[in-house]
């Protein structure tokens, strides 16, 4: 399996020890025009570090003697491929909706301060206008660059493929 945040174009930062800090800006900076022999106003756009921690996440398997007996190559690549998927999937689902407690990260949806387009409680029927609005939030915050990707959930994607195409 792959990570579908990887797949979308997440940066992955291999080979870090510790924690990090980023650099990112808070407001993007501005211009003006001006008349012949005038002063430019200044304009103080202001900076954060963005700090990330390590975060540990396992998995525990348990063989049983009489499977580890009757063990084959097959064998082993079915339990390595469960561990892989189980630990594939708990890294996107917490890279898209951790809430940064218990040792997790924060995802990108508990992220403060990025656009965000309403859908309701539990998600919403979604609707040509609502991929055109998600696309203005990415847009509006100059994020709109790079491999861009929408990543949803299969029931979204079931709703989606029920809509009337004219």
């Amino acid at each position: 399996p792959i990570l579908v945040v990887k797949q979308a174009g997440a940066l992955f930062l291999s080979g870090l020890v510790g924690d990090i800090a980023i650099p990112a800006q808070n407001a993007v900076n501005s211009a003006s025009w001006v008349a012949e022999n005038a002063a430019v106003s200044e304009v103080n756009p202001t900076y954060r570090q963005v700090t990330m921690a390590p975060k540990t996440l396992g998995t525990f398997t348990d063989i049983s003697r009489h499977l580890m007996h009757q063990s084959t190559p097959a064998i082993e690549t079915i339990v390595r491929n469960d561990i892989i998927k189980t630990l594939s999937n708990e890294v996107d689902k917490k890279a898209i909706q951790g809430d940064g407690t218990s040792n997790t990260p924060t995802g990108i949806l508990s992220t403060s301060g990025i656009g965000a387009v309403a859908m309701g409680t539990n998600g919403d029927q979604g609707t040509w206008a609502k991929v055109v609005e998600t696309w203005k939030e990415v847009a509006t915050d100059n994020a709109n660059v790079g491999a861009l990707a929408f990543v949803t959930s299969p029931l979204q994607i079931s709703r989606f493929m029920a809509i009337a195409k004219v």
